[in-house]
């Protein structure tokens, strides 16, 4: 199947989502150093993406799936996660460790983060059966599905961060099996972020509200 090529090609090309890696993220951050130039999502997703270059760092299968996703309505493509789910799941983490230029993976993240928070319950909150599932799921094949989103924290761009932050707060408000290690770097760097008298008012809002809703899994 789709999902067991993505899953082969991911213990060959990557150690980067083993959940032993986890202390390779660091909860440092300079704020002074981060970009916080606005970019609007339309914009990013207005660009040209060589998806077919992309075929010597990723299985041929991941790029095709995303030949497929990309630039179809949201309808068409909460269709193909309905049929191909796990498969684009692991292309998307396939994409994360290993494309790491700024423009790239922004239209990357805009792609999960729409996947991921568009799936809601009618009291509002991220629905668990959602989208969000697929990536959780993949945790029970021995893939750490939440390492290339908390590695994203590292980066200097404030679109990336945001785009980062929503997804990790949604994904870990939506399971219990998170390791607790991925619980505690994500507070530490929130934790961190809001302490800076350099950050944003907009970001500030966006990092209150990932911790309203982290800390609430207490």
């Amino acid at each position: 199947s789709v999902f067991l090529v993505l899953r082969s090609s991911f213990n060959i090309m990557q150690t980067a989502s083993l959940i032993d890696d986890t202390p390779s993220i660091t909860t440092d951050i300079d704020v002074a150093s981060i970009d916080f130039t606005p970019i609007d999502s339309a914009h990013v997703l207005s660009r040209p993406v060589p998806w077919n270059s992309y075929k010597t760092i990723l299985p041929e299968t991941a790029v095709q799936l995303m030949v497929n996703y990309d630039k179809q309505s949201i309808s068409t493509q909460k269709a193909l996660l309905q049929k191909q789910g796990p498969g684009y799941a692991g292309a998307f983490l396939a994409l994360l460790d290993n494309i790491h230029q700024m423009e790239p993976l922004q239209y990357i993240l805009t792609l999960i983060e729409s996947a991921v928070t568009n799936d809601i319950r009618w009291d509002g909150a991220p629905d668990p059966e959602g989208t969000v599932k697929l990536f959780h799921d993949l945790a029970a094949t021995g893939v750490d599905p939440y390492l290339p989103f908390l590695r994203l924290l590292t980066y200097q761009n404030w679109y990336i961060l945001n785009s980062a932050i929503k997804i990790i707060s949604t994904l870990f408000s939506t399971s219990e099996a998170v390791p607790a290690k991925h619980h505690e770097i994500f507070v530490s760097w929130l934790t961190r972020l809001l302490k800076s008298s350099k950050l944003p008012e907009g970001a500030i809002r966006t990092v209150m509200d990932a911790l309203a809703v982290v800390l609430r899994l207490d």
